[in-house]
This record gives C-alpha cells, sequence and structure tokens, in this order.
C-alpha cells in the first residue's frame, strides 16, 4: 500500500534527525504502527478532516519534516529568498516531502517520492492515528490502480 511506505519513509527521514526534541516527538511511532495499523476507508470528508486535526503519528511526521527541510538543502545561498520559498511551498504544497521534491536540485537526500505522489494522483488523503490507518478518497476521483 502506497500511504504505509510513504509513512516508512516519513519516519526514515525523521529518525535521522538526532534531536531530542524529536526522540520525543516520535514517542510510540515506529515501524511496527506504521506495518500493523488497521487500514480504514472514511467515506466522510468531515469525520476525516476531525481525525486529521488532532494529535496524529502522522501530523507529529510532518511536524518534524517541516522543521527540517532546511537540512535536504546543500548551499542555501543558491536559492535566492529561500525563507519565502520555503514558506510559500509549505503553504501551497502542506506537505514537507513535495518542498522537498520541488527543492530536489538543491538537494543532499536521496528521497522517492513515488509511492506519495501515486497515493496523492489517485485522489487519497490519509491519516495515520496512533490506532489505525484513514483513508479518505475524494467520491470524484477514480481510483488508478498502477
Amino acid at each position: 500500500m502506497n500511504a504505509k511506505k510513504d509513512l516508512l519513509m516519513r519516519l526514515k527521514l525523521c529518525q535521522e534527525n538526532a534531536d531530542d526534541e524529536v526522540t520525543e516527538l516520535l514517542e510510540g511511532i515506529d515501524s511496527s504502527l506504521i506495518e500493523n495499523a488497521t487500514v480504514r476507508r472514511e467515506k466522510d470528508k468531515k469525520v476525516f478532516e476531525k481525525l486529521n486535526s488532532v494529535d496524529t503519528a502522522s501530523g507529529r511526521m510532518f511536524d518534524i519534516l517541516y522543521d527540517d527541510i532546511g537540512g535536504f538543502v546543500n548551499d542555501r545561498r543558491s536559492i535566492t529568498g529561500y525563507a519565502g520559498l520555503k514558506s510559500s511551498l509549505g503553504a501551497i504544497f502542506a506537505n514537507p516531502l513535495l518542498v522537498a521534491h520541488v527543492l530536489a536540485p538543491y538537494c543532499t537526500a536521496d528521497i522517492d517520492f513515488e509511492s506519495y505522489l501515486n497515493t496523492l494522483r489517485a485522489g487519497a488523503k490519509y491519516v495515520l492515528t496512533f490506532d489505525e490507518l484513514v483513508i479518505y478518497i475524494d467520491p470524484r476521483r477514480k481510483i488508478v490502480n498502477r
């Protein structure tokens, strides 16, 4: 499942950030949580958004990676207006991995975005709580299996 691959990749990137605050945020989040999470499809967008607005495992990983976007970049001086670019991309994509993807020419990390992008193309959004992986698929989108 693409969502699980994406979450495992994010977790790996988070774990590479050796910081006490990160260690605290990752408490209880490991590969077994992701691999063994019960997968539930949620058809109600409001229910999904409510789940997505509380403290979640994927939300904690988002926070760590968003704060660490700068770590993906070799030389910030080579990007005019780096701070503004980071801010704009964060607002547009609301996803730190996509920000890193756009900054790929400047990146040091070797990141595979395919699993995330395939899920996004399929019209799916997901959130990993501490109990389950909840997937919402926009009913207007047609799921494409690749």
